[in-house]
Order: structure tokens, then sequence, then C-alpha cells
């Protein structure tokens, strides 16, 4: 954590996340935090249906430390169904591993 986000306090999240500003600059310039956000976390599924004023709050909430974030989202209130674990789809796990290697 120290080493990707210059502190070791982060909580890393597998929904959305935080602290973008230092994983950005961590990673080099390819990679900005609407990137980030838009195309690496599952914020583009939510976006639709959020307002223009909240899609920028919660640009501002992953930019730092994230406070506010699940909130704005709407899943500390219960609106939103949370799954336990990862999902993905099988066949293109299976393709991504002969497109880009496994290792173990």
């Amino acid at each position: 954590m120290e080493e990707v986000f210059q502190r070791r306090s982060v909580v890393p999240s597998i929904e959305i996340g935080s602290h973008f500003n230092a994983l950005s600059q961590q990673i080099g310039n390819h990679f900005s935090v609407e990137k980030l956000l838009g195309k690496h976390t599952i914020y583009p599924f939510y976006a639709p249906f959020l307002s223009r004023k909240r899609q920028k709050e919660i640009m501002q909430d992953v930019q730092d430390d994230g406070k506010g974030l699940y909130t704005r989202l709407g899943m500390v209130a219960g609106s939103i169904c949370k799954k336990d674990g990862f999902y993905y789809c099988p066949l293109c796990a299976e393709e991504d591993i002969k497109k880009y290697g496994y290792s173990s």
C-alpha cells in the first residue's frame, strides 16, 4: 500500500476506491484520475443514474480519501445491493489469459 499510495493507512476497495491522485502519479501519465474511475471501476454503471453535481462530487471523493463516496453512491443506505466476492465472465478471463498470459 505504501509503494502504491505513498501511505500505509489506505484501505483498498474492489468497488471504486480512493486516493486516485496518488495512484495516478505512481503509475504515470497514461492513467488520469478520470480514466481510472471511468475505465477501471464499476463507476460507469452508476454514472447514468447520478446527477451532474453528484458525479462531480464522486470525482472529488476518489481523488483523495474517499470520505462520503459510498454514501453518495447509495451503498451505505442499502439502496444498492452489494454482492460478496468477485464476479467475472469465465470466457473473457480465458481469452485474457490467452492474450496476456498468466503467472501464478
